[in-house]
């Protein structure tokens, strides 16, 4: 609420932890699906293992983007067909960077939102 962040949808992933990965982005984005988020730099929160961000990134390559590893100051250029990641560590860091506009969107689980 504080850094004026809106949900962008729920579910995205499936399997066994279908419903639990959140995506937000900035309530002034233009984004709206994952698809959007071509070109776009986005952080994976992973605070106890890779297997969360794992499910982000899957999502990404089920929606056809082609996510590659980058870094929040944009030193590493991207190719506008690409999506940029980068594994925050925690939802407060990633929240700060969305509202900074270090990054464009912030892939969670619910339960670290809960905590």
């Amino acid at each position: 609420h504080e850094t004026g962040a809106r949900l962008l949808l729920e579910r995205a992933s499936t399997g066994r932890d279908d419903g639990r990965a959140l995506w937000v982005v900035d309530a002034q984005s233009q984004i709206r699906l994952l698809a959007d988020l071509e070109g776009r730099r986005v952080a994976f929160v992973d605070r106890y293992g890779a297997s969360r961000g794992l499910e982000a990134l899957a999502a990404l390559l089920a929606e056809g983007l082609d996510p590659v590893q980058a870094d929040v100051d944009g030193a590493r250029a991207l190719r506008a067909s690409s999506t940029g990641f980068v594994f925050s560590g925690d939802v407060e860091t990633s929240l700060l960077w969305l509202r900074n506009g270090r990054i464009d969107a912030v892939a969670v689980d619910g339960c670290d939102v809960r905590e």
